[in-house]
């Protein structure tokens, strides 16, 4: 968790060289969060950094996260959390990717020889 902040300024810088637009920050910065605080928490054991990828495609963000030696976890599985409840009646749990699939215009998963890949797009304009 203390890669954080070196995270962040990853983002930052990204937002500066290609020229992203403020209101998009938020949407991709807490993403990238969300997923790979996800990456760590799941496979806390795992000694291996976590590749993380952004680029720009046009009118497109897309951010690629890539954990090695992992077991499977995809958050696309994850169930989305019953928001219409009572706080005090709900599951601890889910609604951060809940909100990334929120924030986001695609989540996808592959998971190749232990090597767990999740890729996010965010449509600017």
């Amino acid at each position: 968790m203390e890669s954080l902040d070196g995270i962040f300024a990853l983002a930052e810088e990204f937002f500066a060289r290609e020229a992203i637009e403020p209101e998009h920050h938020f949407a991709v910065s807490f993403a990238l969060e969300e997923i790979f605080t996800n990456m760590v928490k799941y496979q806390a054991d795992n000694p291996n950094e976590i590749l993380i990828r952004l680029d720009r495609a046009g009118d497109r963000v897309r951010i690629r996260l890539t954990d090695y030696d992992v077991d499977p976890f995809d958050p696309t599985e994850i169930a989305s959390p019953q928001t219409d409840l009572p706080l005090e009646e709900r599951r601890i749990g889910g609604l951060g990717l809940y909100l990334t699939r929120k924030v986001m215009d695609t989540v996808e998963y592959e998971y190749v020889g232990r090597q767990s890949t999740v890729t996010l797009t965010k449509r600017l304009g």
